[in-house]
């Protein structure tokens, strides 16, 4: 939460916390209260506690970011590579500086096979931009799932699938990248 410094603008940190998400419905409420019984939610001020004086992370004031784009716009101009069958990588593709996300838009007919091995740690979004049905194998001895246009899928971290695309189909792949340990210091 902003605290007002005066009454046109909001530039200071009223109350800051940090806690691992893994279930936003179970994990955020607990915060939210913390906060609602807080002296700074009363008072509107900070106090000494209102900001961890220790973060788990540090903060990328560098880095730029690139402008939003317009996916459709973006799409209409790699139409012929995903004609074809072929992957566009966004995030490569507008040289953007985070690295923690691939995030591709695979095209038609294609087929992928993902492995669930140990460095498929994280679920693999898909989004079913245009075109047929795509179908997604997923769980011996059940049929494939089918992911229309407009639809969209979660197959959980360590899953082994396979996605087949036919002809014309266009989709939105997300995945977020393995993270190697540190290395231990000498």
């Amino acid at each position: 939460s902003l605290a007002p410094s005066d009454s046109e603008v909001c530039d200071q940190v009223l109350y800051e916390r940090f806690f691992r998400c893994e279930d936003l419905a179970k994990d955020l409420p607990p915060v939210v209260k913390a906060f609602k019984a807080s002296p700074e939610c009363e008072s509107g001020a900070r106090t000494e506690t209102s900001v961890p004086s220790e973060r788990p992370f540090e903060d990328d004031l560098t880095s730029l970011v690139p402008d939003p784009i317009l996916l459709s716009s973006f799409v209409a101009t790699h139409a012929a590579a995903l004609k074809d069958g072929q992957e566009v990588d966004v995030m490569a593709t507008l040289a953007h500086p985070d690295t923690e996300f691939s995030v591709r838009l695979v095209g038609g007919p294609s087929m992928q096979e993902v492995s669930g091995t140990a460095s498929f740690e994280h679920e693999t979004f898909y989004y079913q931009l245009g075109g047929d049905a795509v179908e997604i194998a997923h769980l011996p001895d059940c049929p494939p799932s089918l992911v229309e246009q407009g639809e969209c899928m979660v197959v959980a971290r360590g899953t082994s699938h396979t996605v087949t695309r036919p002809f014309g189909s266009i989709g939105l792949v997300i995945q977020q990248r393995r993270r190697d340990p540190p290395a231990p210091s000498a």
